[in-house]
């Protein structure tokens, strides 16, 4: 199963440039997806985080267990909320690029690069190549 979410912080608080709230969301999906789920493409923008997963069985309730992990870490470290309603949390079907895609467009669409190579707040392995990044350098 794969699956596209859209988790926009708290009340529009921006925190994309917190390098700090990156990480531990991060490592709080990759601990919650377990063996044989991963991240596979993830941007991080000013009010939200949208992100790529894959895995079997209950994904969706891992993606809500990774949610309250990073969000009772944040609320531990810093006395308020991280998390707004989920604004998309589907399942989607088809290759990678197609799977990604619009992922790969949010920082353009949202003003912050003018090109997907050039906005260092995203990465994952599905977002290799279909950008033009080679490197693997994302993240």
């Amino acid at each position: 199963m794969v699956v596209r979410a859209v988790w926009p912080t708290a009340e529009g608080r921006p925190f994309f440039a917190n390098l700090k709230v990156m990480r531990a969301t991060l490592q709080a999906l990759e601990a919650a997806l377990g063996v044989g789920g991963r991240v596979r493409a993830w941007v991080f923008l000013e009010d939200r985080f949208a992100f790529v997963a894959e895995g079997g069985g209950d994904l969706s309730g891992r993606l809500a267990e990774a949610r309250s992990r990073a969000e009772e870490r944040f609320r531990a470290e810093n006395g308020q909320a991280l998390w707004g309603p989920v604004v998309e949390e589907v399942e989607v079907a088809g290759p990678p690029d197609v799977v990604t895609r619009p992922l790969v467009q949010m920082p353009v669409a949202a003003g912050l690069a003018q090109h997907p190579d050039e906005y260092p707040w995203c990465g994952g392995e599905w977002l290799v190549g279909i950008t033009g990044d080679t490197t693997g350098r994302r993240g």
